[in-house]
Formats: structure tokens, sequence, C-alpha cells
């Protein structure tokens, strides 16, 4: 939204200047911003919002802002601390560090962007969220990460990605999100049950897969026809002609012996 007070030489002489940029956090931010220098008749005002302190330090500032830092710390914004931490000091933040490990995201950046290494005091949080366990594993420990595999496990495409860059192979815990999934099953069954069937997997594959992973479901896997799925890869007749001439082929192979 544009804000006509910053287009203005004496914005002041301006009608509901005091009402409405003296008095909302935000417009008086942009108003400090569009200064380009601190402006203390608005810092009272900013300091009622912790998105607007932490803006103000950063870009107004462009340092640390201790009367801001307090609305941070006071109001226990996990991220703004976070952002408070990476962006205006530049390192570590030990006084918020407990509002930043209650919350999963900012202790996950926290860990990977300011203490560049594993965060105990985190851990709890990040193991909660899916998301952030798995990119805690892979982008901080490099390793696996016990504490956070219970929620992995439930989510079928993060379950996958773990067991292929993290486990880097079968993760039983992670197969029934996985199988529920026919995408995830298709690719799964194709990495970790090379030529062999995965029932768990088919299942979701009959229900929801598109013709053509049913159809590399019975090439990689099932190495002939898989009836059962007919009917759907029927759905698609280039695919379903790809599946005919696959089984014409292994009949061929058949006759050559």
């Amino acid at each position: 939204m544009l804000n006509l007070y910053t287009l203005h030489a004496d914005p002041d002489s301006l009608a509901g200047f005091n009402e409405n940029v003296k008095m909302d956090p935000i417009a008086a931010l942009k108003y400090a911003a569009h200064l380009g220098k601190r402006w203390p008749e608005g810092e009272k005002t900013i300091l009622k919002s912790v998105e607007a302190s932490y803006n103000y330090a950063m870009l107004v500032i462009k340092g640390r802002w201790p009367e801001g830092e307090k609305t941070i710390l006071s109001k226990g914004s996990p991220l703004m601390a976070y952002l408070s931490a990476k962006n205006v000091i530049k390192g570590r933040w030990p006084e918020a560090e407990e509002h930043i490990a209650s919350d999963s995201t900012p202790a996950y950046y926290y860990a990977y962007h300011v203490i560049k290494g594993r965060w105990p005091p985190g851990e709890k949080a990040i193991a909660s969220n899916f998301g952030d366990a798995y990119n805690y594993a892979t982008s901080v420990i490099k390793g696996r990460f016990p504490p956070g595999e219970k929620a992995i496990a439930a989510n079928p495409g993060v379950a996958s990605s773990y067991a292929d860059n993290v486990i880097k192979g079968r993760w039983p815990p992670g197969e029934k999100a996985i199988a529920s999934h026919p995408f995830n099953a298709e690719q799964y069954a194709r990495k970790y049950f090379k030529g062999k069937r995965w029932p768990e997997g088919e299942k979701a594959l009959l229900a929801d897969a598109t013709p053509l992973m049913a159809y590399n479901y019975a090439r990689n896997n099932i190495k002939g026809r898989w009836p059962e799925a007919e009917a759907l890869i029927k759905k698609n007749p280039h695919v379903w002609k790809d599946y005919q001439n696959y089984q014409k082929f292994l009949a061929s192979l058949k006759n050559h012996k």
C-alpha cells in the first residue's frame, strides 16, 4: 500500500499523521525507513510490535537496538528472535535461545545458520516436525536423527527422502506411510524391491496411481503381467500400448529359451 506521508515534505502537517503513522507500528516503521535514519518520535509506537521492532533494528538502525530486543524477548517470538540473531546480532543471542528452542522451524534455522552445527536445546522441538527434523538430519547432523524419526516416518514423501538420503536403503519404520502414497510407493519399490513385488505398496498403486506408475511397477517389480492393474493402465492408450508391447517382448524371450 502506498504511504502518502512519505511523499510529503512536511508529513507532520498532514491531517491524520499522528493517528495513522505515530500510532501504528508498521506505518511508523515504514516512515522511519523512508527517512533512512532513526525516528525517535515513532520508536515508542514501533516497540509495540515484535515484527516492527526487528525490522527497525535491521533496516533503520542497521544494528542492535536494546529497546527492541526487550520487546522481542518479552513477547517471546521465536521467529523474530531467530531473525534478530541471524540478521542483526549476526551471532548467538543467549538471552533468546529459550524462546527460539521452543519452536521447530526457528530452532532448526538457528542451528543451521547461527550455531552452524547441532544444537541440543532445540532438538526436542525440531524432532516434532517432519520437515524440520528431516532438514536437521540432512543439513546439520548429516546423518540419522533418531528423535525426529517418528515424525519423519509419518509423512510419505519425507520418509521416502529420508530412506534415500540418510538411511541410503530400506527404512521399515517409514514404509507404512510410503506405501500409502502411489508415487512414493512406486519409486520406493523400484529402488529397494528390485525385481520383487511389494504388496504393501500395491494397494495405493491400484487405488490412486497413474497408468504410467502402474505400468512401471509391473515392468520393474513384477516383471510381467499385473492383471489387477490392467483396467487402470488401459486408461492411457499410449501406456497401455507400451504395456502390451512389453508383454510381447517377455513372451518372445520365453520362446527363444
